[in-house]
């Protein structure tokens, strides 16, 4: 029987332990902000964990025309998986800004 957590995360307003400073909103170039999330109860061990991310929510501004076209720039990333929790990792280029985004995760052992 598979052993499940699901959860929560929110980044921009509000926090949800992203950087609040605008890191990813703020310049041109490749941007990262990550945050540790604890899953409500630990896993009985740290092996063979999966995680699923989904986002609900995007507030991004898509910064200059290229080639006649805008591009909108987001990438989620996860690492670091253990009975405790893992790190997600929102990242932008280019001159999109990401203001805020909400989603949900999974958790399977």
């Amino acid at each position: 029987m598979a052993d499940l957590r699901v959860g929560n995360f929110s980044f921009g307003e509000g926090g949800g332990g992203f950087d609040k400073a605008g890191a990813l909103a703020a310049g041109t170039g490749d941007r990262v902000s990550t945050a540790r999330l604890t899953f409500s109860s630990p896993f009985p061990s740290s092996g063979n964990i999966q995680v699923l991310v989904s986002l609900n929510m995007l507030d991004l501004e898509t910064g200059e025309t290229v080639g006649g076209v805008r591009n909108i720039r987001v990438q989620t990333f996860v690492s670091g998986v253990d009975q405790k929790g893992f790190s997600l990792s929102v990242r932008t280029w280019g001159s999109s800004a990401v203001w805020g985004l909400h989603g949900h995760y999974l958790a399977v052992q």
